[in-house]
Order: C-alpha cells, then structure tokens, then sequence
C-alpha cells in the first residue's frame, strides 16, 4: 500500500512557506520556506518541494492565498495562482 502525503502551502507576496505531511499519521515530513520573487510560479515552487521531499502522491492540497482589501471586502483571493496550478495539473 502507497502512502499518500498532505501539501500545504502559505502564499505570499514576499515569501512562500510549503509543507507536507503524511495523510495516515498527519506527521509533518518536511516545510520550507522560498522567497516568491525568485520563482515565476507557484508551480516552479511546488515543483522544486515535491523533488526535494522525494514525494509525488499528493491526496490533498490547500493553500492560503493573499488577496488585496479594499475598504471591508477582499477582492477575489488568488485568482491568478489558482489558474496557474490548473494549467499545471496540480489541482
């Protein structure tokens, strides 16, 4: 039986914090932090984690997206990053 891992993912502006953990025992394996100026995507970034940890049998992904504020509504939250990861295949 394969075991299947958790990504999550903390988006930012200036700096971009990945994790993952295992689904069975939801034990963090690994997190890291990359500076999002330095990557053209997400996905780059996602890409780069994923070699790293050694891990591709992703169950689940979430990932908090910054969005701007304007007055007491946020505008559409990370409508670009989204679109990104689906052309990537990653959602």
């Amino acid at each position: 039986m394969t075991m299947a891992y958790f990504l999550a993912g903390d988006i930012g502006g200036t700096k971009t914090l990945l994790s993952i953990s295992s689904a069975d025992e939801r034990a963090l394996l690994l997190q890291k932090s990359y500076q999002s100026a330095a990557y053209a995507g997400l996905a780059e970034m996602v890409d780069e984690f994923l070699a790293e940890a050694g891990l591709r049998d992703i169950a689940a992904a979430c990932f908090a997206l910054a969005g701007p504020v304007t007055g007491r509504e946020q505008a559409e939250p990370g409508g670009a990053v989204v679109e990104q990861l689906r052309r990537d295949d990653l959602i």
